[in-house]
């Protein structure tokens, strides 16, 4: 036997659809016994004042199913039943001696202990409170369970789950719903965004939209999808208005679970954002791809390249300046050091290392985003403190992830701030020859230390303190450049964000990581290397203009050392070079 949970928008009939179902179970089924429950006084009352609406409608339309219900009628319980009395004057009941009882959670996990329910409604279970709270789903659920089974194995008890767009309180409802067959709930698999693991129930809102299918009992769902487009049009130019249209009326799961932010991060702005990414046109959009190591002759990774490709799993916004064709000169295609940071919540397990990692869309994922820190002079005179580039994934082998980590942080020549948490991919990145990639420590997670002094520890701590650290500078730059952020997945998390449950949010993670490394390079600018023949100037003796012998840097001439910053070269014949100046007008770099 198995539990049923129905997810939907407001209107389309789940709580009278569940409401007949016990109202059969009351009605023809002698001993029974169902619970109508939610977490607050305003849901259960909500769906009691639904039953008692459902018992006197059956009971006027089919008078002959009607019971007395003398052992019990009020507002807390009733039960199918006639009072007699005895002639030692006992009073005694008979009947179907059905129960129907409503039982409010409120902040206690236990309240329907010692009960045996056959048929239990959880009312608005998306309503419940953040899984950190008291009185939260998981833990109603794990409490009930004794009064769901007998002996722990026997299911006696069928339990129906009903939720609304627009009521999501908590962070467990989507896990729950989405992976129906760990909660010994009915899959199904209607919508290819649920997955493998199937999921509940899910009746779109314009599946069942009022005008569209009481004339023939079938709807018109192409109707009910343009009447349900038209509203969200008129009301895009409103984000709060439009969010919580898709919330209350959701076309799809995604919608459907999307929760109204609690958080410090200005959810205005957000919306805002998300309605931009969704509606404009002309905004930009980031590309998909690959990207693929350079090996030199010796095996050694000498660089990158980028393949684009729509099945791609790196987002790429802005690729750096000096691959583009924007970079003419040859200063301009120079790499520039510290310009681009990278923030990387990383994993230590692929899916087929983890038996709790089943799903990389629903699972802990490795994510790391790439920052365009401020340029020194707007040099190129382009972008600036801009999230670039994204990856979020969880494979089957944690290896793919950390060499796509890698990729991108060579790409961009990116220094990396991991949290400490998950640092098994510091080996990775030694391994590959890349430790000096990785930030030390930011000052801000060294506790105690001297300032002065450079830390050789990797990767931020978690302390308390750090934390709130990385979630002010997010909500610094949220913001004041919200409308730079062009991921939405990124802007989901952002709007969700739940500081007690943060490991679910590794977006917002790695964007703190990012911007705790651009505040530790504070002071040190980001600008172009100079290349080493700038530096190198003849010295001796020469004639000025005016006919003098002089000695001294001789004016407009310098030593040209072609191609000195061929790190491509270098790398490719083992990291040894020399110079040959037999003619040392003409310096030739030898490899």
């Amino acid at each position: 036997r198995k539990d049923v949970s129905l997810m939907g928008g407001r209107g389309i009939g789940k709580s009278y659809l569940w409401n007949s179902i016990l109202d059969r179970e009351f009605r023809l089924f002698p001993k029974s016994w169902s619970i109508i429950s939610s977490t607050g006084e305003d849901e259960t009352n909500e769906a009691w004042r639904k039953i008692e609406e459902t018992l006197d409608v059956i009971e006027k339309k089919h008078p002959a199913l009607k019971h007395k219900r003398q052992g019990a009628n009020s507002g807390e319980k009733k039960m199918a039943s006639e009072k007699y009395v005895l002639p030692d004057g006992t009073e005694q009941y008979r009947g179907y001696q059905s129960i129907m009882e409503k039982i409010i959670y409120g902040r206690k996990a236990g309240k329907t202990r010692g009960r045996r329910p056959t048929k239990q409604l959880i009312e608005e279970f998306a309503a419940f409170p953040p899984s950190k709270s008291v009185g939260n789903l998981r833990s109603c659920m794990r409490e009930s369970r004794g009064s769901w089974y007998v002996g722990g194995g026997l299911k006696k008890c069928t339990v129906l789950y009903s939720g609304t767009g627009g009521t999501v309180e908590n962070d467990e409802a989507e896990e729950i719903f989405c992976n129906p067959t760990a909660h010994t709930i009915i899959a199904t698999y209607d919508w290819e965004e649920a997955g493998a693991r199937g999921c509940g129930i899910f009746i779109p809102t314009h599946i069942k939209r009022t005008g569209t299918w009481e004339k023939t009992g079938c709807p018109d769902i192409s109707q009910g999808r343009a009447e349900v487009e038209v509203e969200r049009e008129a009301a895009r130019h409103d984000p709060i208005s439009y969010m919580g249209l898709l919330q209350e009326f959701p076309m799809t799961i995604k919608e459907v679970f999307m929760r109204s932010g609690v958080n410090i991060f200005n959810q205005d702005k957000i919306a805002s954002q998300r309605n931009e990414i969704k509606f404009n046109e002309n905004i930009p959009k980031p590309g998909k791809g690959f990207l693929k190591f350079k090996e030199g002759v010796n095996g050694r990774i000498i660089g990158v390249e980028w393949h684009e490709n729509p099945f791609g799993n790196i987002e790429i916004l802005e690729h750096p300046y000096w691959k583009t064709d924007q970079a003419k000169t040859p200063d301009e295609q120079m790499p520039i050091p510290k310009l681009y940071v990278a923030g990387i919540d990383s994993i230590d397990q692929g899916n087929s290392d983890s038996s709790t990692a089943v799903n990389s869309i629903k699972g802990s994922e490795l994510a790391m985003l790439v920052k365009k820190r401020i340029l020194e002079k707007n040099y190129f005179k382009t972008t600036s403190n801009l999230y670039v580039a994204k990856y979020v994934k969880r494979s089957d082998d944690v290896r793919d992830d950390w060499g796509n980590a890698l990729k991108l942080a060579i790409y961009y020549e990116a220094r990396v701030n991991l949290e400490y948490t998950r640092i098994s991919i510091v080996s990775y990145f030694r391994d590959k020859g890349f430790y000096n990639m990785l930030m030390k420590r930011p000052s801000i997670a060294i506790s105690g230390a001297d300032p002065s002094k450079t830390s050789n520890l990797i990767g931020t701590t978690t302390a308390t303190a750090v934390i709130e650290h990385q979630d002010l500078k997010c909500k610094e730059y949220v913001d004041d450049y919200y409308d730079q952020i062009y991921f939405d997945d990124l802007l989901e998390q952002l709007q969700n964000y739940d500081r007690d449950d943060r490991t679910k949010f590794d977006l917002v993670i790695a964007m703190g990581l990012c911007e705790l490394a651009d505040e530790d390079l504070m002071g040190q600018q980001a600008k172009p290397e100079k290349k080493v023949s700038d530096e190198f100037q003849d010295f001796g003796y020469y004639t000025d203009e005016n006919g003098y012998k002089r000695r001294g840097i001789i004016p407009n001439k310098t030593k040209q050392v072609e191609e000195l910053l061929d790190s491509a070269k270098f790398a490719q014949h083992g990291g040894v070079r020399w110079i040959d100046y037999t003619d040392p007008e003409h310096p030739v770099v030898k490899y």
